[in-house]
C-alpha cells in the first residue's frame, strides 16, 4: 500500500512538472512573439512589397488611374460638346453630368497623388515617365513627363 502511495506522489509530481514546463515553455514563446512583433511585421511587409505580383500591381496601378483620369477628361469635353446642341431641357442634365464627371475626375486625382506619395509601398514602382503630381486645376492631364 505504501508502494501505490508512493507512486501516486510520483505520477502527481510528474504531472506538476509536466504542467509548470509547459507553462514555461509557452511563457517564454509568448514572450518572443511578443518583443518580436514588430520585427517580424517590418520583415513581411517588405517581402510583401518586394513580390513580383505587387511590383506589377503597382506599376501597372499608376498607369490605369492617369488613363481613367484622360477618360474623365474626354467624357467631360464630349459633354461640353453635346452641350453647345442641347435644347434647353436637356441642358440641366447635361450639366449634372459634367458636375458629376469633374467631381469624379478631381477625386481621381486626388488618389493618384496620394497613392504617389507612398514611397515605402506602392510609388516605389511607379514607371519614371508617368507624373509625380497631377494638377487639379489642369484641364487635361498628360500621362508621360
Amino acid at each position: 500500500m505504501k508502494n501505490e502511495i508512493q507512486s501516486a506522489g510520483y505520477a502527481a509530481f510528474v504531472g506538476v512538472l509536466a504542467v509548470v514546463v509547459i507553462a514555461i515553455i509557452a511563457a517564454v514563446w509568448l514572450t518572443f512573439s511578443y518583443f518580436s512583433a514588430e520585427t517580424r511585421g517590418k520583415v513581411g511587409m517588405e517581402n510583401h512589397v518586394a513580390s513580383g505580383t505587387y511590383q506589377e500591381y503597382s506599376y501597372n496601378h499608376f498607369f490605369d488611374a492617369c488613363s481613367a483620369i484622360q477618360g474623365y477628361e474626354a467624357s467631360i469635353a464630349a459633354q461640353h460638346k453635346a452641350l453647345t446642341t442641347a435644347d434647353d431641357s436637356d441642358k440641366s442634365r447635361i450639366n449634372t453630368i459634367i458636375a458629376s464627371v469633374e467631381a469624379e475626375r478631381g477625386r481621381a486625382i486626388a488618389q493618384y497623388n496620394v497613392d504617389a506619395n507612398k514611397m515605402k509601398t506602392v510609388a516605389r514602382f511607379k514607371a519614371d515617365g508617368l507624373p509625380y503630381h497631377l494638377d487639379a486645376t489642369a484641364e487635361t492631364t498628360s500621362c508621360v513627363n
